[in-house]
């Protein structure tokens, strides 16, 4: 990275970083204004836009004043980007963030995951396994910490959903080709922090099976329906079933994981 040019970290606490050092942002609704260009960048964005993103429908009794304001106060905190990759600027209707795509994580975690997913389309899962794993490497915590907006919220439930089925899509190939006793301690937490998503338990299942443990691999099962019924009212899925009676069967280790 060249000298002087600033870094946008948002999977996680918003951090924005020169040279490595992480700069001072701001009270938590400029940052939460930093956050909405970053999650739209390259965009123009209108001042009532960047408004309801950050207010909702509850803007402050200063809302045309307000925008102007923050937006002069980040292009302070920011400071001049020798690289010219980097700025807010006033565009005909409202305001831009310009940012080089490879200067802000979400960017690069959504295009290598994208790139993982294609090469599994091409049947390199190899590669696909190597690229899910690289993308996923830049997640440090819930995107955007816990700054305030509904814009924010959205975004941060996409990039929450989008990293889960890059977890499941790396983990069943971790399990296809490495070794399924490292990957259960992973499976575990995964499947405690989102106890509804059923591929979290399949992985679980088969890695406990590959392990010899097929009585675990049931007693998963198990305790997974019960979740489901008692706090859904539903059974599990068909895709779950059918593992469930495969492992029952001892059947072999091809079960589908999808």
């Amino acid at each position: 990275m060249a000298a002087n040019q600033l870094e946008f970290r948002a999977l996680g606490p918003l951090e924005v970083t020169r040279d490595g050092l992480s700069l001072d942002l701001g009270p938590v609704r400029q940052q939460a204004l930093l956050g909405v260009f970053l999650s739209r960048p390259n965009e123009t964005l209108t001042a009532d836009t960047l408004l309801h993103a950050v207010w909702g429908d509850d803007p402050p009794n200063s809302g045309t004043r307000v925008v102007p304001t923050y937006v002069y106060r980040l292009r302070q905190c920011l400071g001049p980007d020798v690289s010219a990759l980097t700025a807010i600027e006033r565009a005909r209707g409202g305001y831009q963030l310009r940012v080089s795509w490879d200067l802000l994580d979400t960017e690069r975690f959504e295009r290598r995951i994208a790139e993982g997913h294609q090469a599994r389309r091409a049947g390199d899962e190899q590669l696909a396994r190597r690229l899910l794993a690289s993308g996923l490497s830049y997640w440090r915590g819930v995107p955007f910490g816990s700054l305030p907006g509904p814009a924010l919220a959205v975004r941060r439930e996409y990039l929450t959903e989008y990293r889960l089925v890059a977890l499941e899509d790396r983990i069943e190939l971790d399990l296809r080709y490495g070794d399924p006793a490292a990957i259960v301690p992973e499976i575990r937490l995964l499947r405690a922090g989102y106890p509804a998503r059923e591929r979290f338990t399949a992985h679980l299942m088969y890695a406990l099976w590959r392990c010899g443990r097929q009585a675990e691999a049931v007693d998963a099962y198990g305790e997974t329906r019960r979740r489901l019924v008692r706090d859904l009212g539903v059974e599990p899925g068909t895709a779950l079933r059918d593992l469930y009676c495969k492992i029952l069967r001892d059947e072999g280790w091809n079960a589908p994981l999808r």
